[in-house]
């Protein structure tokens, strides 16, 4: 029995809007004392699609479409006919009080912006927000979880039950932090008010992870360097790959594999990082690098023929896709730190020598020559001087003991001696 006879509501496709592909999006059409408001479906089919769907003349793989049309209709008509006095503002919150759910739910921005990711070729953000919303999954056990279910002893909670399941404070942070930037999107978009945000001074505050020492001594660099290799080894190339690495600002394997002839200018070397062209759009930093004779050693022997538009290394190949080149660029650090690794062993370096060691050991061993801070900030491309505080390993001991002599006048310091 239809209780609200003056409102009629209607399936059919909205003939003013067609797409490229023939479709036209279905829509709900509620009609009151002649005024008319129509709602999208998010379903769109061709004219004589929809006729088949709607009509009883429809195959198999048909029938589920007109159910959840109908079922649709049906719950449009429901929410009517229960409203003693009709208006489309109660009857709105009603139909559309699910797509507000989603709208809250934070899994669905988070999916969203994995999606925004990966059109951006941003893969590896993708996979470290995908493993970031699977734990958060694990751990609330909800298929929903709402913004404002989220707070501050929420996420004690959950940072406890990572360390617990073996996660380390460095793995905490990671996540913790895309989740705090998914709370900022949700902030500029208005689907959140500020005041459900539950990080900040006061709230929850993101773990910080100790800085490990990743940087080398320079003599076990120059032993690294000078280290004799079987000629033409992957051994050697190894070597090489890192030595360059060391010399050119600490450039990580990412960004020499994209490397072009045409990045090389006379003597130096010109690039954006691969790490900021997503992040920092509006304020691209070119890095330039000098190039000492051992580098341009290494890019005779170890590159391909040049040509401007020509990776300077056999990493990349020009026909790859972004996961293929992602994958080959795994694969030459996984080789490099297997025989860096090697080396460091033959050489007595009790440390576990990866790639990332070759940016940490040129910034430390800048920083102890001499080189001010904004210098070092300059040559690793770095926009806050704090990131590269962070990567600044703490003086050496010699470095230590030598500016210990100043505080003393010399006839004092040979009477210790």
């Amino acid at each position: 029995m239809i209780l609200n006879p003056n409102v009629t509501s209607e399936l059919l496709l909205d003939k003013r809007f067609v797409k490229q592909d023939g479709t036209m999006p279905v829509k709900l059409r509620i009609t009151y004392l002649r005024t008319q408001k129509y709602y999208n479906l998010k379903y769109s089919f061709t004219e004589s699609e929809f006729e088949e769907i709607m009509t009883g003349k429809i195959r198999t793989s048909k029938k589920e479409m007109k159910f959840i049309l109908l079922s649709i209709e049906k719950k449009a008509r429901s929410i009517i006919d229960e409203m003693p006095d009709f208006s489309f503002k109660f009857f709105e919150q009603k139909f559309l009080a699910k797509k507000v759910q989603q709208r809250g739910n934070l899994y669905v921005q988070i999916e969203k912006y994995i999606e925004r990711l990966n059109s951006e070729d941003r893969l590896g953000s993708a996979e470290t927000y995908k493993s970031m919303m699977t734990s958060l999954k694990n751990f609330s056990d909800e298929r929903h979880l709402d913004f404002t279910d989220v707070d501050v002893l929420f996420l004690n909670k959950y940072e406890k039950w990572m360390l617990e399941n073996g996660k380390s404070i460095t793995t905490v942070g990671i996540y913790l932090r895309s989740l705090r930037a998914i709370y900022n999107i949700a902030i500029d978009d208005n689907i959140i008010k500020k005041s459900v945000y539950p990080f900040g001074k006061r709230k929850y505050q993101i773990p910080q992870s100790r800085n490990i020492k990743k940087a080398l001594s320079f003599e076990n660099i120059v032993s690294i360097i000078q280290y004799e290799a079987q000629p033409w080894s992957a051994e050697e190339r190894a070597r090489d790959m890192w030595t360059f690495s060391y010399l050119c600002n600490g450039m990580n394997i990412s960004d020499i594999a994209r490397l072009r002839f045409s990045n090389i200018h006379g003597n130096t070397i010109r690039f954006v990082r691969e790490k900021t062209k997503n992040t920092a759009r509006q304020n691209q930093k070119l890095i330039e690098i000098a190039l000492l004779d051992l580098s341009l050693e290494i890019i005779k022997k170890w590159g391909n023929k040049p040509a401007p538009d020509s990776y300077i290394f056999d990493i990349l190949k020009k026909e790859y896709s972004i996961q293929q080149q992602r994958d080959a660029i795994k694969q030459a650090v996984k080789t490099i730190n297997k025989y860096i690794q090697r080396i460091a062993g033959k050489l007595g370096i009790n440390e576990n020598i990866t790639t990332y060691w070759a940016r940490h050991s040129f910034s430390t061993i800048l920083r102890n020559s001499g080189a001010s801070t904004e210098y070092i900030k300059e040559a690793l491309g770095h926009s806050n001087i704090l990131t590269t505080e962070k990567y600044l390993d703490s003086f050496s001991t010699e470095t230590k003991f030598a500016m210990a002599q100043k505080l003393l006048p010399p006839p004092i310091l040979k009477e210790q001696n």
